[in-house]
């Protein structure tokens, strides 16, 4: 698994070289950008289409390193409200190993009081 992790990276970075390789004059051939509405149209200047895949992958690159940063944050907070339930979820066992165990007073004189409405 160690050597895959080395390997496949390094097999997908050769095929992109290869597919560059075999459409170098596909990447060189220049593109334009147009938009036609009701009341106007626009059109962008020629760019190589080699550039606007680039701009594409740094823009996916930002994009999922935004995502990521968000995700991050929010999954920092639950953890820090995790430690602070835990931290109280403690504090409690504490006390509550610290006192004295008392009898439950309470519960002999129902369990009696059923035995009577029972024999009745």
């Amino acid at each position: 698994m160690r050597y895959l992790k080395f390997i496949l990276p390094l097999v997908v970075l050769f095929l992109i070289l290869l597919l560059i390789r075999q459409n170098v004059e596909v990447f060189n051939h220049e593109v334009q950008f147009r938009l036609n509405l009701l009341l106007f149209s626009l059109q962008s200047a020629p760019h190589r289409l080699w550039v606007i895949l680039l701009y594409t992958l740094f823009l996916g690159i930002f994009g999922t390193g935004l995502y990521s940063l968000v995700e991050v944050m929010r999954l920092k907070q639950v953890n820090r409200q995790l430690r602070h339930d835990l931290e109280l979820l403690k504090s409690e066992m504490q006390t509550l190993h610290h006192e004295p165990a008392q009898p439950a007073a309470s519960q002999a004189p129902a369990a009696t009081a059923v035995q009577d409405n029972q024999a009745s």
